[in-house]
């Protein structure tokens, strides 16, 4: 059973269910007969297929894969019905293939909070706690539900005239949760501690081993603000290439300005560059309508997404 289909001239990309895997196949036909090549392909080179201009640059990634079986069938019979075919111009063609994709990745974007710095820590359990004790909210898991739909909503609308700064979505935050939840706390001690949480959440163990092993530049891209990421990376010794934030674009992910100026920056095309990220719809979606190739790090447990490449560490990439 083929799921997910995708098709070129010459090529077919899909899914099998049944095995877990993805496959591809090359074809083609002329009037002295067909030949037929099959590979079995990457998630990560499934995702890529189609995003080119030049339908001849899928069909060279589709090469760089491992062929699985091939064959020449002419239309003479002079050949048999089928033949095997290992022939040294494919082979070549993997290989030359394979090059120009190591060659054509020119620059990383990593997404912070999730992906570099981790979620449950204490200033974030500090900031449940307090909410606890100052609204009509008392689960940890409630009150992390909540705040957390409300960012997404409010940084989905953030961009353009409408941008909001970190301090003016906490605002809103604190706004509504007065208003639908009864809080009644300090308002300047949550921001404090909010501030605190964006500056010294603490890395994941494999962030820094992968800055220091990575030869391509690392861009971080974030929705919070430069002068918080810029401290935060000041204060954990951490040197990327640069730092696009929301405030740098004057949008928040996932809208896909962020992304126009985190390329604009790195002065790279979309399918030059790879995104890490642990959210879909902020970081792999909008990534893929872009085109650039989204990585999805799902840290906590094991995860699929169709066509995209999931790890559950930085250690598993380059």
């Amino acid at each position: 059973m083929k799921n997910n289909q995708k098709k070129g001239s010459n090529w077919t990309a899909y899914y099998d269910p049944d095995t877990g895997r993805f496959f591809a196949e090359i074809m083609y036909t002329s009037r002295e007969g067909r030949e037929q090549y099959d590979y079995e392909i990457s998630q990560d080179i499934y995702s890529r297929l189609g995003t080119f201009a030049d339908d001849i640059e899928n069909e060279r990634l589709i090469k760089t894969a491992r062929i699985t079986y091939s064959f020449e069938n002419t239309m003479y019979g002079t050949l048999g019905p089928e033949r095997t075919v290992w022939d040294e111009e494919a082979e070549e063609a993997r290989k030359t293939a394979e090059a120009k994709q190591k060659k054509d990745l020119k620059v990383i974007f990593l997404d912070y909070t999730g992906t570099m710095v981790q979620e449950d820590e204490p200033y974030t359990r500090e900031l449940l706690s307090y909410f606890a004790s100052h609204s009509d909210m008392k689960s940890p898991k409630e009150i992390l539900k909540v705040i957390w739909h409300l960012i997404k909503e409010i940084e989905a609308e953030s961009h353009g005239d409408g941008f909001l700064k970190n301090d003016e979505k906490i605002e809103r935050i604190l706004q509504i949760c007065t208003e639908k939840y009864g809080l009644n706390g300090d308002w300047d001690h949550i921001h404090e501690v909010w501030r605190k949480v964006w500056v010294h959440a603490p890395l994941y163990d494999d962030v820094r081993p992968f800055f220091e092993r990575i030869k391509l530049p690392v861009y971080v891209l974030s929705n919070d603000d430069l002068c918080y990421l810029e401290e935060s990376m000041k204060l954990k010794d951490l040197h990327p290439a640069g730092i696009i934030s929301a405030e740098t674009a004057r949008a928040c992910k996932p809208c896909r300005d962020i992304f126009d100026k985190a390329l604009e920056i790195a002065g790279v095309k979309a399918e030059e560059a790879v995104f890490i990220g642990d959210s879909f719809t902020s970081d792999i979606e909008p990534a893929l309508k872009i085109g650039i190739t989204p990585i999805y790090i799902s840290r906590k447990e094991d995860a699929k997404l169709d066509g995209v490449r999931t790890i559950r560490t930085l250690d598993e990439l380059f």
